[in-house]
């Protein structure tokens, strides 16, 4: 079994333990499923990539920021990304498309794949950083808070 199909192979069992709905697209090696989200971006959708002895969750919102506040909204995610420890937020300048990116390393030993601890995490925590971030992101695109003012208020709601 190659590096890929192992990995790829751990998490789809995970993801049958816990009956979670997902589709695999095996022409481009990838896992999607919806999530629900508690903010005001209501749902976005995990993409989990695999590549050579890793994988990649992407949560990704359909929403796409418009060429006129990509510049607002970059200096919002800058300032969300600043302090992470685990993943980071990525705006794509040409298109508008924002999503949170974690990447897995499984190592040289694929003999010691992810645990299901470690897949929780992944998935989970990209979803949960929209989450967190999403209403800012909508604020600062709708020009209701400037991108400090929004990064601001969702750090000290975090501290509170």
């Amino acid at each position: 079994m190659s590096e890929n199909a192992s990995i790829k192979a751990r998490l789809t069992q995970y993801l049958d333990s816990v009956n979670w709905h997902y589709t695999v697209d095996e022409e481009r090696d990838v896992i999607r499923s919806k999530v629900r989200l508690k903010g005001k971006l209501n749902q976005c959708e995990l993409v989990i990539r695999m590549l050579d002895k890793c994988f990649i969750v992407y949560a990704m919102v359909n929403l796409r920021a418009d060429a006129s506040c990509r510049a607002k909204i970059c200096d919002y995610l800058q300032r969300a990304n600043f302090g992470l420890r685990w993943g980071n937020f990525e705006l794509d300048m040409g298109d508008g498309e924002i999503r949170y990116k974690v990447l897995v390393d499984c190592g040289d030993d694929l003999d010691c794949l992810p645990t299901d601890s470690l897949i929780r995490r992944a998935i989970f925590f990209p979803a949960s950083m929209l989450d967190k971030y999403g209403d800012g992101i909508l604020s600062v695109m709708y020009d209701m808070e400037t991108p400090e003012e929004a990064a601001t208020r969702i750090k000290n709601q975090s501290q509170s």
